[in-house]
Order: structure tokens, then C-alpha cells, then sequence
């Protein structure tokens, strides 16, 4: 119970800032859109921000016999965010389909002199990365708790 009352009290004081919880916090300011576009050009929290929506079942060649639509592909992407990361990373994958991961960012958020070349290289890295990974051989191993993972 002690633990309990602890966690709330900190939780208490923390909502009492705007420390870590901008966003969160939009709902609280009278005229937001000015104070947002005063948050241009500042220093960011985070260099980076990943979104995953994982996997989107979807049963296309069923769905078309059926006479009813289903999705083929899958792509997720979302605007800069002026209080988020320098970067946006999206990813969506289709089950039994491609993964999709899109790169966002606010033109001059990166403070570098070729954001385009910059994001290129990032996408070639992570191409090379995944290309890795996928290689790499797999086998199940058990943990104590009876799950299984993948590992190399």
C-alpha cells in the first residue's frame, strides 16, 4: 500500500510540469498554436521517435473470392511533430507481406546541411541492418517462463 501511495504522489507532482509531457499537456493551454510554432527551431527532447503498428492480418485472396476487399499492401507514415524526435521512423508490416517503414522529419529539424542525404544513408543503413537480420540463422530457445524467442 505504501508502494501504492508513493507512485501517486510522484505522479501527482510530475503532472504538475510540463517536464516530459508536452504533448499530453496541448489540452491545458488556451491558444496552443502559437506556443506550438514557437517550439520550431528549439532544441528537441529526443533525436528519434519509432512508431510500429506491427502486423495487419488480412486475408487477401480469401477476401477477393469472398466478393470483398482486403488489403494487399500497407503503409504508415505520420507529419513532423514539433515537440517529438528530430526523425520520425513508421513501420507497418502486412502479414505475409512487406514490412513498410517511412522516414519523417520537419524540413531543418536534423540541423544538418543535407537533410536528403542524410535520411538516405539512414535508409540504407537500416536496408543493410534488416538484410542482417534476416540472414542470420534462427533457432527457438525456451526461457524458464516457457516462452520462446529467436535468436541467433
Amino acid at each position: 500500500m505504501a508502494a501504492a501511495r508513493k507512485t501517486t504522489a510522484s505522479l501527482a507532482r510530475i503532472a504538475g510540469t510540463l517536464h516530459n509531457q508536452p504533448v499530453g499537456l496541448l489540452q491545458c493551454l488556451k491558444s496552443f498554436q502559437p506556443w506550438m510554432t514557437g517550439q520550431i527551431g528549439k532544441p528537441r527532447d529526443s533525436a528519434y521517435e519509432i512508431s510500429n503498428f506491427l502486423v495487419f492480418d488480412s486475408d487477401v485472396p480469401q477476401a477477393v473470392a469472398a466478393g470483398s476487399w482486403g488489403l494487399e499492401s500497407v503503409i504508415f507514415s505520420q507529419p513532423p511533430n514539433a515537440l517529438g524526435g528530430c526523425i520520425e521512423v513508421n513501420v507497418v508490416t502486412r502479414k505475409t507481406g512487406k514490412m513498410m517503414i517511412t522516414l519523417t522529419w520537419q524540413k531543418g529539424a536534423l540541423d544538418i546541411n543535407d537533410e536528403e542525404e542524410f535520411v538516405e544513408n539512414t535508409k540504407k543503413s537500416m536496408i543493410e541492418c534488416l538484410n542482417e537480420v534476416a540472414a542470420a540463422p534462427r533457432e527457438v530457445a525456451s526461457t524458464p517462463l516457457g516462452a520462446s524467442h529467436l535468436g541467433s
